[in-house]
């Protein structure tokens, strides 16, 4: 009696567990078809996780190189134009009070032509809009600032009448009255150049903040990778 009565639980058991799997079929085949294409899925994660670790690599080698040019494009700025500044104002501020003479004036004219030279034709490095535009006003400060300087120092060698010109009185004392005007004039072009030039070192200095923030992610990212 008891081994029948044990028959008896197992088919109720199998008929149960036939039930069950009839009612929930639909779920089951679910659960089945999610398991499946998750093992079908992992190779193409391995590859899609190795084609991303590619990427980051490449992506890391590029930010490396324009961290490189940027760094290059401060340290140019700097020696060919911030240092010819430097020493103007060295000779307006310390040497020479608020005003300058004809004779430094000619050779800070020299200096600073030379610099203006280098911005607008040996300047290499590719910038962003902002750091353009911001450069462009720089090129027009350090005329503005050359001009200046040439009406300073022009008249110390020049006569009132050449062999291919002659001045009138009245021009010739306004050609020196401009000339020591000018002179007052001088640092406050100075002071505009340095802050156009620190307008362009800023831009800079911000895309080379940025590029380090992303060099610093990609570097967490293949850290997590390897992992």
């Amino acid at each position: 009696m008891m081994h029948c009565a044990s028959w008896v639980l197992v088919g109720c058991a199998i008929n149960g567990l036939i039930r069950a799997i009839y009612d929930y079929q639909t779920l089951i085949a679910g659960c089945a078809a999610v398991v499946a294409a998750y093992f079908a899925a992992r190779p193409v994660y391995r590859q899609l996780d190795m084609m991303r670790l590619q990427s980051d690599a490449v992506m890391r080698g590029m930010l490396l190189d324009r961290e490189r040019d940027l760094r290059q494009a401060l340290e140019a700025l700097d020696k060919n134009v911030g240092e010819p500044l430097a020493g103007l104002g060295h000779a307006v501020y310390w040497e020479e009070g608020d005003e300058i003479d004809e004779e430094r004036a000619f050779y800070h004219d020299q200096a600073l032509s030379t610099a203006r030279t280098w911005l607008g034709t040996k300047y290499r490095w590719r910038d962003s809009a902002e750091v353009e535009t911001a450069r462009a006003g720089l090129e027009k400060g350090l005329d503005a600032l050359i001009d200046t300087l040439d009406d300073v120092h022009r008249p110390a060698h020049t006569e009132k009448e050449g062999e291919d010109y002659a001045m009138t009185d009245e021009e010739w004392t306004a050609f020196l009255k401009r000339g020591e005007d000018a002179k007052g004039e001088v640092l406050g072009k100075l002071s505009n150049a340095r802050q156009l030039l620190s307008a362009v070192s800023s831009g800079i200095g911000a895309e080379l903040n940025a590029v380090g923030r992303q060099l610093t992610a990609i570097d967490r990212s293949l850290a997590r990778m390897k992992q």
